[in-house]
């Protein structure tokens, strides 16, 4: 009888691979999001978030990794609003284990705002290729790594300034008026 011992999961090439976050010009995407389209994965919200931003006048850019095959409606929707908002965001396909990996020299950010894991490998992927990560503030994400910037994974505004604050885009918080300021203004507008 022979035991063999397989490793957890694939190696990613020794050293930091991921380019740095500061230097846009040498990756080709802002985010990656390496994701069946199970609903727990929680597509909806992330596009919605990158709705957010393109009314707001930002367009950073998302690579996903759906099967065109089984999620044929989903990347529909996907499509109709890339053409409605403009959204800079692009579906690879469903791809091997190893260019997964190899995608992540190509991107700023993995974005992860998946509502559960059993355990989120790619979390551990991306953190030994030394990418900064952006995920739900949630329980299996801080199991197992600490990221860069957490939302609330059912809210797409708090998925939208975390990635705001990833790419360092100032968010304008509303101001709060005075009463003296209140009143005049519904004085002046009488």
């Amino acid at each position: 009888s022979s035991v063999f011992v397989l490793p957890f999961m694939e190696k990613i090439p020794s050293g930091n691979f991921a380019c740095s976050p500061d230097d846009a010009h040498s990756n080709k995407f802002d985010f990656i999001y390496p994701a069946s389209r199970e609903e727990h994965k929680n597509h909806q919200n992330l596009i919605e978030a990158f709705i957010i931003l393109a009314e707001e006048g930002h367009f950073p850019s998302l690579l996903l990794t759906l099967d065109e095959e089984k999620f044929p409606d989903t990347l529909k929707s996907i499509e109709v609003a890339k053409d409605k908002y403009k959204l800079n965001i692009q579906n690879m396909g469903f791809l091997p284990h190893y260019e997964v990996l190899e995608l992540y020299s190509s991107v700023r950010y993995l974005i992860y705002p998946s509502l559960y894991e059993s355990f989120g490998i790619p979390l551990l992927e991306a953190k030994q290729a030394g990418l900064p990560i952006v995920a739900a503030e949630l329980d299996y994400v801080r199991d197992s790594i600490n990221p860069d910037q957490s939302f609330d994974p059912n809210s797409s505004l708090s998925i939208a300034r975390a990635i705001k604050r990833s790419l360092g885009i100032s968010d304008q918080l509303a101001t709060v008026a005075g009463a003296d300021e209140f009143l005049s203004k519904i004085n002046s507008s009488v």
